[in-house]
């Protein structure tokens, strides 16, 4: 549904009385019977009660006549239309009723809301556009000022009682002072303007758009890139942060498996398994099978606390 059907359904909804409803066909036979302005039985030289072959007979007859080939008039081509138009009314019993009703009745009249909608039916989109653009505005305009006096009003009552004025109109001694000051309040009210109407509104929102258009495109371009560019150095910040935390991850790693190996024993005891003398002479030779000096072993040299390796060792020497 285009928008110029929409407005038409809506002023037809808001508008027509619920009892008066007509459908398309009969806004269509208004149309025609309008356009033709004549009898329909009298276009086609029949009467009023002639059957559906006497119809179709004048039809034909008149169709010869009225063909845009064979009739040199220039509004062939509107009589042969209108022709056309006055038998598809006539050979349908449906319309060819409801013309008998209008001939009885007659069309509706500017005291109808309808009268008016089938003119609307016949008017461009841009014609439709202008007229409504003109009642907003004038009705838009109008209530500003129906606005501006409420407030005006309502205002001044608050302000008599404000300055407690006792009579305005009269303008006491006693109240000119306070009746300068609630003038100037008055006047402080904005009145409305004729540029606050929906054309010149819609003309300046235009020329904005011509004159402030590009630069407005540019500004949200530039936008655009800003905050590409701040997410792209929000996500560098955050892997680079990634990389720092598993780099101290990796040297704690390292730090710890360091201080594991230290913590062994670098000295290297010796072997006792030969059945001999436990103490043995710093040279290696023995002296008539008795054993030498004892001589006090070097402090071994430890590189970190004790461990369980450490700690059995010590057992099996205090064994032997």
């Amino acid at each position: 549904m285009t928008l110029r059907k929409t407005i038409l359904l809506v002023l037809a909804i808001f508008t027509l009385p619920g009892g008066n409803c007509w459908d398309s066909e009969e806004m269509e036979l208004f149309d025609v019977v309008e356009e033709v302005n004549r009898n329909f039985y009298e276009v086609l030289g029949i009467s009023g009660d002639a059957t559906l072959g006497e119809i179709k007979k004048a039809y034909r007859k008149l169709s010869l006549q009225l063909h845009p080939d064979k009739n040199d008039s220039p509004d062939a081509d509107v009589q042969f239309r209108q022709l056309v138009a006055v038998y598809e009314v006539l050979r349908d019993e449906g319309k060819r009723a409801r013309y008998n009703r209008v001939l009885l009745e007659g069309l509706p009249d500017w005291r109808s809301p309808l009268y008016y909608y089938r003119r609307a039916r016949k008017m461009s989109f841009m014609e439709i556009s202008v007229i409504l653009t003109v009642v907003i505005s004038i009705t838009q305009y109008l209530m500003a000022w129906g606005s501006y006096i409420d407030k005006k009003q309502t205002m001044e009552e608050f302000l008599v009682k404000k300055y407690k004025i006792k009579d305005r109109k009269k303008k006491k001694q006693e109240d000119l002072e306070n009746i300068v000051l609630m003038e100037e309040e008055l006047g402080g009210i904005p009145k409305p303007s004729w540029k606050n109407i929906l054309p010149i509104q819609l003309v300046k929102l235009v020329i904005f758009l011509v004159t402030g258009g590009p630069g407005l495109v540019k500004g949200i371009i530039v936008v655009i890139q800003e905050e590409k560019e701040k997410k792209r150095r929000e996500k560098e910040e955050q892997e680079e942060e990634e990389r720092r935390i598993k780099e101290e991850e990796e040297k704690k790693k390292a730090k710890k498996a360091s201080r594991k190996e230290n913590r062994k024993r670098v000295n290297v005891l010796p072997d006792y398994s030969n059945g001999g003398c436990v103490l043995e002479a710093v040279d290696g030779s023995e002296s008539d099978g008795q054993c030498p000096k004892p001589v006090r072993p070097a402090a071994p040299v430890y590189s970190g606390p004790w461990t369980d390796e450490d700690f059995n060792d010590l057992a099996r020497l205090m064994a032997k």
